[in-house]
């Protein structure tokens, strides 16, 4: 799977999973600040009239919080592969 396709899928289902607002359509087709604001949401930031985007230290804790959610996934993805190997027996 592609690393940026791979990013917006565990994003939006970290997303959804943590109830957040999550844009319609396929995740190649989210906006860079539906995409800002989506990685800012997994630590607790939330738009609101007087600021409607994150700043920078909320934003990079999204994306350590993001890219542990991304290892995780990898790692479930190489366990099923391990667990259907015919060669594991």
């Amino acid at each position: 799977m592609h690393v940026a396709k791979m990013m917006l899928t565990v994003l939006c289902s970290v997303g959804r999973w943590r109830q957040l607002k999550v844009p319609r359509g396929p995740p190649e087709a989210m906006s860079m600040t539906d995409f800002v604001v989506l990685v800012a949401g997994l630590v607790g930031f939330h738009p609101s009239k007087a600021q409607p985007l994150p700043g920078t230290q909320k934003l990079w804790e999204g994306l350590l919080s993001l890219n542990n959610n991304i290892l995780g996934y990898e790692a479930a993805l190489a366990e099923g592969a391990r667990r259907e190997d015919p060669a594991n027996g």
